[in-house]
């Protein structure tokens, strides 16, 4: 009788439709149910269509935690490959003295620096390509001021610097990832071993 009355799609659809009186009298009318069973019944079913559509959405939002773990990890892969080509432009750019760029923008295929060097204003261009989009994008979002890294006897030749504050990002951006990951794996496994049946 049990079964039967769970499975019952009138009696369902009562209740998917908000109508708790109506399937308690439909129970009534159909099963020659007392109206105190019956009412039970109902808010047995009410509690457990409750405690599934929660957890559907509890386990929905642990997916959508873990799609932009894996999100955050893949971007700062993505970041540290090219970050990498970044200081690759020209050999012994290491020991090139550094300063921070004043001002920057990008002017259809360039990149435009503008830098001081003993109190002189000196401008640079580079070509826009993918490793240059990464560290400024990168510098964009944490906040950080583009490094150039300088000829010394030329200060007017100059190229972007990935200096250590954009790695620092990077590798933030990917712990941030590898946590919320892990975090949302954690949550769901617990989610599961609390609801398996025995």
């Amino acid at each position: 009788m049990d079964d039967k009355i769970t499975k019952d799609p009138a009696f369902l659809d009562l209740l998917g439709q908000g109508q708790p009186l109506q399937a308690q009298k439909y129970l009534v009318d159909t099963y020659q149910l007392g109206v105190v069973d019956a009412s039970l019944r109902v808010r047995a079913m009410q509690s457990i269509s409750h405690t599934t559509l929660k957890g559907r959405f509890y386990r929905a939002c642990l997916r959508i935690g873990q799609i932009m773990g894996l999100a955050l990890f893949a971007l700062s892969i993505y970041c540290f490959l090219h970050l990498g080509e970044v200081n690759k432009v020209t050999e012994n750019i290491q020991t090139w003295p550094r300063v921070t760029a004043d001002q920057w923008q990008r002017q259809g295929d360039q990149i435009v620096f503008l830098y001081q060097v003993a109190s002189e204003e000196y401008q640079t261009e580079q070509a826009r390509r993918p490793a240059l989009n990464v560290a400024t994008g990168l510098a964009e979002m944490a906040g950080q001021p583009l490094v150039l890294a300088y000829q010394a006897d030329q200060p007017s030749v100059a190229y972007l610097y990935a200096s250590n504050n954009l790695y620092t990002s990077t590798m933030l951006l990917l712990i941030t990832g590898l946590l919320l990951l892990a975090m949302c794996q954690f949550f769901l496994w617990r989610h599961r071993c609390k609801h398996r049946r025995p």
